[in-house]
């Protein structure tokens, strides 16, 4: 399936004196006519394609059965905040999670001792 070539004049970025031409920032704009109906004729395009294609509702179903399962993303800090995302079995999307409370599970400074005494 051939990819379609850009019509648009390309946008070109200038970084450290190097021109780097962009045939695809048009897209950006999300709710312009033109944006629009590129992404119809994408959609269309690959219609036509899958719906074609031999064994495509096993590997949907495979791929699907797969994918299907609980996730959670290694959190990053942003301030003094700790967020990370987490999508539960059966959710199309990930939610965002705040944690800012600091619970202590384990500090070997504070259990040492009662596992017996510290040896020389």
């Amino acid at each position: 399936m051939p990819v379609n070539v850009s019509t648009h004049e390309p946008f070109v970025d200038v970084f450290h004196g190097v021109r780097v031409p962009d045939p695809y920032r048009w897209l950006e704009d999300r709710i312009s006519q033109p944006t629009q109906h590129w992404i119809e004729v994408q959609q269309q395009q690959h219609n036509n394609y899958f719906e074609h294609l031999p064994g495509i509702e096993a590997l949907r179903a495979r791929v699907c059965k797969l994918l299907n399962r609980d996730t959670l993303d290694q959190p990053t800090v942003v301030g003094t905040s700790l967020f990370f995302c987490r999508r539960r079995k059966g959710e199309e999307q990930a939610s965002i999670y705040l944690r800012n409370a600091e619970t202590v599970t384990s500090d070997p400074s504070l259990t040492r001792h009662a596992w017996g005494p510290t040896l020389p």
